[in-house]
């Protein structure tokens, strides 16, 4: 009983009222605008982040695109060598047949005893 009446029950509900009011005017006017800037914050990151993933998507079809692109010179490179491999064969052939029917036509003449 001694220590009921040590304790000021007009102090504390003072301080209780005071708690709740010092309570009210941080949420009011402190936690309200932080919350509202940790928010506005949360919404930036969250859409810088989408803007990288969707770059990084960006750059993977870029990049699938690019080696598709690729693919396609070095086939149309390969098609040309081959052709042009085609092409200098049938000219060395025809070289060839012509030095031989030159060659032929020269051995028919110095057989038959006409001078070059």
């Amino acid at each position: 009983m001694a220590i009921l009446n040590l304790i000021n029950f007009q102090m504390v509900v003072a301080q209780i009222v005071c708690f709740f009011l010092v309570l009210f005017l941080l949420k009011k006017f402190l936690w309200k605008p932080a919350f509202a800037v940790l928010e506005d914050r949360r919404a930036r990151v969250h859409a810088e982040l989408k803007a990288v993933d969707d770059a990084k998507l960006e750059v993977m079809k870029l990049k699938n695109e690019y080696a598709a692109s690729l693919a396609r010179i070095e086939e149309t490179a390969q098609q040309k060598m081959k052709e042009i491999e085609r092409q200098a064969e049938a000219h060395s052939r025809e070289l060839k047949d012509r030095a031989r029917a030159e060659a032929d036509h020269i051995y028919r003449g110095c057989a038959q005893g006409d001078p070059l």
